[in-house]
This record gives structure tokens, C-alpha cells and sequence, in this order.
């Protein structure tokens, strides 16, 4: 599943070589399916017991922390033989994943972590063309206007999901490189504003509450109530 966004100034997601993932039951990491000629990695929960404590990375949508970074904790690995035996569906740095069902739906990761590693079935592969900065293809993708275009291909079942051909088509501008770093540069220090207002938000509330507090207490206590006529 690997795909490439194509030529500035405003370009869509194109060209998306897809690789399926299911967990039908099949214990091996590399099993083909020869009626649609694209490679299945299905993981069963025998082939769970494959798991090494290190080898190369094996990304699930759990494994994408909320600022867009992959966790290094909790991460699972596969043998490198198993590794391998992979078609397709590996990632290289500078890719972003992008999660394509469930409550996740649209949860986007820059590789930058790991130098190789392979996909789960609810992760598409978007690699990127030198003219795109892989940080403004991640801002863009999870910022209101990105994530509109989700519900463009939504299939609005209960488990929403979406297929690597509709995010092909997602539309994505694309300014000079100059600026799209100027952009992220500029996101990154409001969003750390936005976070140190937060913070100073949570420890007002905090200390407005324990003034209530004291204040509640000091009419209440009854050493301090009036003395009685």
C-alpha cells in the first residue's frame, strides 16, 4: 500500500499500490491471493505468538501517538525473515500511515522512528515526492480541511471505514517547499501557545477550585458561625 502524492501547486493522493490485510485465521505473515494478484498478510492469533521482543516494526493503528509520532513502547515486531517474506506494504522513512476504519479513521503517523517496518490491514501508506515536506502532508491531513474529505468517502456504516481509492482522490494543496516549512514552522509554535494555555487553563481551575473549597469550608465550619442573641 504504498502511494505518492503527485506534482504542486494542488494535487490529490494518487496512485496507491494496495496491500491487504485480514485476519482470516491463516497463520503465516505472507500468504498470496492469487484471484486479485496482490500479496495478503493475515496474522492470526497462533502467528501473534510470532512476535519478537526486537526485529522489524509491525504498525497497527495503536501504535500512532496523538502528536503524530509512532510509540517506540508498545510497539510489536516480526521476525526479519518474516520481514522478508513481505511483498509490499513496508514503509520507509518519511512515509506517513494513514488509518482507514474505526473510531480512528483519518489517525495519521510520520514514519521518522523506525527505518523499515511493515503495515497492518488499517493502514494505508502515503510516500511522499521530494516536493512535499512530510510534516505539512501530516498538518494538512489531520487539520479541519483535511479530515473534511473524510466524510466525502465515508461509507457511514456504524464501523465507518474508507478504501485506499477514495484517498487517492483526496485533494491536497500544495505550496512552495519554502512555505510549507514557514506553515508547519508556524502551527508548531501556536500549537505550543495553545498547549502552554491549556496547561495555565487547568491549573486556574485547579486553584479557583481549592479557593471554593476553603471558602465553602470557612462559612461552614461551625466554630466560625455568629453567636447566637
Amino acid at each position: 500500500r504504498v502511494g505518492k502524492i503527485g506534482e504542486p501547486p494542488g494535487i490529490t493522493i494518487a496512485n496507491l499500490t494496495l496491500l491487504d490485510y485480514t485476519d482470516s485465521g491463516n497463520t503465516s505473515f505472507g500468504a498470496t491471493n492469487p484471484g486479485d494478484g496482490q500479496q495478503r498478510v493475515t496474522v492470526s492469533s497462533g502467528a501473534r505468538r510470532e512476535y519478537v521482543p526486537e526485529g522489524v516494526a509491525w504498525i497497527n493503528t495503536g501504535h500512532i501517538e496523538p502528536d503524530g509520532t509512532l510509540s517506540t513502547e508498545w510497539m510489536h515486531f516480526i521476525t526479519r525473515k518474516k520481514f522478508d517474506s513481505l511483498r509490499s506494504g513496508k514503509v520507509r522513512p518519511g512515509d506517513l500511515v494513514y488509518c482507514l476504519r474505526g473510531a480512528t479513521l483519518g489517525k495519521t503517523a510520520i514514519i521518522t522512528q523506525y527505518e523499515e517496518g511493515a503495515v497492518a490491514s488499517s493502514l494505508v501508506i502515503i510516500r511522499l515526492i521530494p516536493a512535499v515536506e512530510p510534516r505539512f502532508a501530516y498538518r494538512f491531513l489531520t487539520s479541519p480541511l483535511g479530515r473534511e474529505q473524510i466524510f466525502q468517502f465515508d461509507n457511514g456504516s456504524a464501523q465507518p471505514n474508507l478504501s485506499a481509492n477514495s484517498v487517492k482522490k483526496y485533494w491536497v494543496p500544495i505550496p512552495p517547499l519554502a512555505e510549507q516549512r514557514r506553515i508547519v514552522a508556524k502551527v508548531s509554535e501556536l500549537m505550543a501557545l495553545v498547549d502552554a494555555l491549556e496547561s495555565q487553563l487547568t491549573t486556574s481551575c485547579a486553584t479557583a477550585e481549592n479557593l471554593l473549597a476553603a471558602v465553602v469550608a470557612e462559612l461552614t465550619d461551625g466554630t466560625h458561625a455568629s453567636p447566637a442573641c
